[in-house]
């Protein structure tokens, strides 16, 4: 066996390694013998199996230089989209859009104190990775986990905002706060107000004049019993408004709280008029409005998941209140390997050049980016090349997904360097179920839907070819309109936005613009060069164009891994491995896959098979009846009556149909309706730290619940297919190779994989225990023709409810 006896063997830290954690040395050999036939090794390695010292240990017994590709707040912390949705921080993707705030006031305000100004930011980077310290900030407007060094905008004694790590709050420190996160209702009270206000509503977000604010949501009526049935309903959901009679006798209802109310009731009701006329609105809007949360505590609460974002502004809102890019937090994936060097991008790093620096630039708006120049293009220079060279001279590089695409195609990356130090032997992708995902966002092609009107694009075409013809068509058009642009915001003589040599210092309107146009131009540079577009899909929303890859095989290979002789893909949740091969581009003969062995006993995690109901948009009150009595019937098991709970519930619709028939037998149960109502982030804080045997209904907590030794049991009721709603997910379900239904099998082992995952969410340690109910009829044909995890199949039984026949 080449694996040593002991982690210090390979100078891996003995006071956080001291042994090899039960089964790992022998993983670690399983894949370096794999390594030795093989280009790329697949490890489906579960909970507790220390995944990041296993590539660290094969890396450095392989004597390579390796990439590691990684995905830090709690993953399950909402954050607020540029479409005034909240979405869960797991949850968002490379190449979406979000509210933000300027990383530093703008010194070109008109205002005499400088000011932070809200922005609609792009997510250019993700990581998701397990943290062995975490603190929980309590608000008087909510809660929030994250690591020690994770920052917040917080009002100081000169009551003016700076950056405060987790680690020095104390109680009493104001957080900027943006507004109350708010999951979108589906119900016939939600549905009546989002009507409502879409036929006679109102809605402006701006800044007053005056000291005062000018946003306001108007609805306007006659006194009837439409009137009457808004308030009342408003009412209920804890809204508050002011009336006045206007001159044509109609009656007009204000609602009162300013912008963080307004985005509570768009993110509620999500009514479509209002949503269109908002595209961008929050675009330069001065937050002074919004308040400030009040910590109350700051507690630790032990390890576990965090997640990471990277945006264009380096801040974004994360429960409501205002948080500095996570991607510090790929640090804490250094916590655990503090021996590698991360690279994060450009928009992460001050420019040091006078001119830019004045104005607070990042070196993603440096001449260097354009390929000028640059006295601090150096490995003792600016921050941004520091980590530069400091990682392409370590023989472990940690980056993410969207940034590895990024630099990876680039040939000189260094100066005095020939070639990319990225390109090395090995490439390590952890959470390697995301990686199709992270691909795919990281080159899928977005345009700005003023511009494209403004070209005359196809807008409405669903055909990535004429998009494509389209971009090709108008080149000279662009040139012609581009170049003034360029003219405006850049010097002569130097090429620079700003530059105090020739005392060129463009409007900031100029400066705006001029961005705009240039990603304009480079996403239609690369929707020239998409290939065949057959391999794409086009989708519109708000905002504009999006044109991606179907599937990760068309670009996986010449983005990412062309650049390594070896790559190790790992998680604990990698579905099938045929599967994941044929998404990535995998060439056959060349990959393995390996799966290591759960050292959770398995009688501390049996799943139980119990059919009562198909359950599908088709079931009918009486089938809910039968689920609902079954629930219940588990709930009050003896071992189970004092046991905390989740019910997964696949979506909305059910969950609300279950609670209400639930909530009559019990006041165990909590959800997103009735008097114990919240978000995903307050049910599972609900779970957390309430003394009482609570049972939580959900479509959300599949992933993102680590609350060792709290959860006893939990059912799943329903499998949880994607959304056929969605058109890629539609494109993807519909596509057959050679006559087989590929998509249709990929579709099955997408649904089979959230069921692991949310399998997982009732047993996080050795020593903890919790049972697992499958109670959706449609359960046992999925599972025999998907594949799962050896870990999940050792522990599924059928159940009858006597409990006199269990077998599988």
């Amino acid at each position: 066996m080449r694996t040593p006896p002991t982690p210090a063997d390979l100078n891996l830290p003995a006071d956080k390694y001291l042994e090899w954690r039960p089964g790992q040395r022998q993983t670690i050999e399983d894949v370096l013998q794999a390594f030795d036939e093989y280009k790329y090794v697949l490890l489906n390695a579960p909970w507790g199996s220390g995944k990041t010292i296993v590539a660290t240990a094969v890396q450095r017994l392989m004597d390579v230089r390796s990439v590691n590709l990684t995905h830090c707040l709690d993953p399950d912390t909402p954050v607020l989209m540029a479409d005034f949705t909240w979405i869960l921080l797991r949850d968002v993707v490379i190449g979406d859009e979000v509210i933000s705030l300027d990383e530093y006031p703008d010194q070109t305000s008109r205002w005499t104190t400088a000011r932070r100004k809200t922005r609609i930011a792009k997510v250019i980077g993700k990581v998701m990775e397990d943290a062995p310290i975490r603190l929980r900030v309590r608000t008087d407007k909510g809660s929030v986990i994250a690591t020690p060094e994770h920052k917040w905008l917080v009002r100081n004694k000169q009551r003016r905002l700076e950056w405060k790590e987790t680690q020095y709050l104390i109680p009493s420190d104001a957080i900027k706060w943006f507004a109350q996160p708010q999951t979108q209702h589906f119900d016939y009270r939600h549905g009546y107000i989002a009507a409502a206000f879409d036929g006679e509503g109102h809605v402006r977000l701006k800044v007053g004049t005056g000291g005062r604010g000018g946003s306001h949501l108007v609805f306007t009526q006659r006194t009837n019993s439409m009137l009457r049935e808004v308030r009342r309903m408003l009412g209920i959901d804890g809204f508050t408004f002011v009336e006045r009679v206007m001159h044509n006798g109609v009656m007009a209802l204000a609602i009162r709280g300013g912008m963080p109310e307004i985005i509570r009731f768009l993110a509620m009701y999500r009514p479509k008029r209002l949503l269109d006329l908002l595209p961008g609105a929050l675009e330069g809007f001065d937050p002074q409005f919004t308040g400030f949360a009040t910590v109350q505590s700051v507690g630790s609460v032990g390890p576990g998941s965090v997640a990471c974002i990277e945006t264009t502004t380096g801040v974004f809102i994360a429960n409501g209140l205002v948080s500095h890019n996570t991607i510090q937090l790929q640090n804490q994936y250094l916590e655990t390997m503090d021996w590698a060097s991360v690279v994060t991008g450009r928009r992460n790093h001050a420019c040091e050049l006078d001119q830019l620096k004045a104005v607070n630039a990042t070196a993603n708006e440096a001449p260097c980016k354009e390929g000028a120049k640059c006295e601090y293009i150096r490995p003792d220079g600016c921050s941004y090349y520091r980590t530069l060279y400091a990682a392409a001279d370590n023989p472990q590089a940690v980056l993410n997904y969207a940034y590895a695409t990024r630099i990876l195609q680039s040939g000189g990356v260094l100066r005095g360097q020939s070639g990319n130090p990225f390109r090395r032997y090995l490439l390590v992708c952890d959470e390697g179920d995301l990686a199709e995902g992270a691909i795919i966002d990281a080159v899928t092609i977005r345009l700005d839907k003023g511009l494209a009107t403004q070209f005359d694009a196809p807008y409405r075409s669903a055909n990535p070819a004429l998009l494509a013809d389209w971009a090709i068509d108008i080149v000279h058009r662009i040139a012609t309109w581009y170049k003034p642009q360029q003219d405006d915001a850049l010097c002569g003589d130097h090429e620079l936005p700003l530059c105090e040599d020739c005392g060129h210092r463009p409007s900031r309107e100029i400066t705006q613009k001029y961005r705009r146009s240039t990603a304009f131009v480079r996403a239609l540079a690369e929707l020239r060069g998409i290939g065949s577009p057959d391999d794409w899909i086009v989708t519109h929303d708000n905002r504009g164009i999006s044109i991606r890859p179907i599937w990760g095989w068309t670009v996986s290979q010449q983005t990412l891994f062309r650049h390594f002789d070896k790559a190790l893909i790992m998680s604990a949740t990698l579905g099938d491995p045929k599967a994941l091969a044929k998404k990535l581009a995998l060439p056959n003969g060349e990959w393995v896959s390996i799966d290591v062995p759960c050292t959770f006993p398995v009688e501390n995690r049996p799943a139980f098979y119990w059919p009562v109901v198909k359950v599908s948009r088709k079931t009918d009150s009486a089938e809910f009846d039968r689920l609902a009595a079954a629930i219940n019937w588990i709930a009050e098991q003896d071992g189970l009556q004092e046991k905390k709970g989740i019910i997964h519930t696949g979506s909305f619709r059910i969950a609300n149909e279950l609670f209400v028939r639930l909530a009559q037998k019990s006041d165990r149960y909590v959800g997103h309706v009735g008097a114990q109502s919240g978000t995903k982030d307050s049910i599972i804080q609900m779970l957390r730290d309430d003394t009482r045997p609570l049972i939580a209904l959900s479509p959300s907590l599949a992933t993102g619940v680590d609350i060792p030794y709290e959860i006893g049991f939990q059912v799943i009721a329903k499998v949880p297919y994607g959304d056929l709603g969605d058109p890629v997910v539609r494109a993807r379900k519909d596509y057959m190779a050679a006559g087989i239904p590929f998509g249709r099998q990929n579709y099955d082992g997408e649904a089979i994989n959230t069921v692991v995952q949310a399998y997982g969410r009732a047993v996080r340690a050795p020593d903890d225990k919790g049972v697992t109910f499958i109670l959706d009829g449609n359960f046992w044909s999925l599972y025999k023709r998907t594949y799962t995890p050896e870990y999940f199949s050792e522990a599924l039984k059928w159940l009858r409810k006597e409990g006199s026949d269990n077998r599988r």
